[in-house]
């Protein structure tokens, strides 16, 4: 933020966005009154803008679309959060790329799969050492806060960059190799995954 004395023009641009808290506002409202120079600069960044807005929506060519994979945001598309622009590029991507078609596919299948497990409890003896309160550590909370942002971008990085092209997921093989752990007053009992029918592949 520019000083009290200074101009702000950092500042214009997210005034006339509406972007500035009352003290800013205030400040540069107050600014603008009684410095022409400001006055001026506002008034070009808002013609600047307004002919930025009407400059037409470029349509790229498919050659290019077609190399340029929306893969990052299907997860999103899928929530519903992405914007209507977003949602609308992705979806024309989605009718001209087999290859996004089968990831969204594949992260479809293995949501649905995740939510038909089912939810388990922890064994009996475990609960109350799982209740009971630990002492604060900040060195050890710290050191392990690091280590779990590190051990989160080596993923990142090692799922992103040379990934290769998945095969589809078949469900039931899917379902026969992970199977969930239930907890009985016997002992643990393996117990496969059962998939809601229309499910399975």
């Amino acid at each position: 933020m520019a000083g009290v004395d200074g101009h702000l023009d950092e500042l214009l641009s997210a005034y006339l966005d509406g972007a500035l808290d009352a003290d800013e506002l205030a400040h540069v409202s107050g600014h603008l009154e009684a410095c022409l120079d400001c006055v001026a600069e506002f008034r070009d960044l808002q013609a600047m803008k307004r002919a930025v807005r009407t400059l037409p929506t470029l349509q790229l060519p498919d050659r290019i679309l077609d190399e340029v994979h929306v893969g990052e945001q299907l997860s999103a598309y899928l929530d519903g959060e992405i914007d209507t622009a977003e949602h609308t590029v992705v979806l024309a991507h989605l009718d001209r790329c087999s290859r996004c078609r089968d990831e969204l596919y594949e992260i479809d299948a293995a949501r649905t799969a995740v939510r038909s497990l089912p939810v388990l409890d922890p064994p009996i003896p475990l609960m109350p050492t799982l209740r009971r309160e630990h002492p604060n550590h900040p060195v050890r909370r710290a050191v392990t806060w690091a280590a779990s942002v590190a051990a989160v971008a080596a993923l990142v990085v090692g799922v992103t960059v040379n990934r290769p092209q998945a095969a589809p997921i078949d469900l039931t093989s899917f379902g026969d190799r992970h199977v969930a752990r239930q907890s009985v007053s016997d002992g643990i009992q393996v117990v496969p995954a059962v998939f809601p029918t229309g499910d399975a592949p």
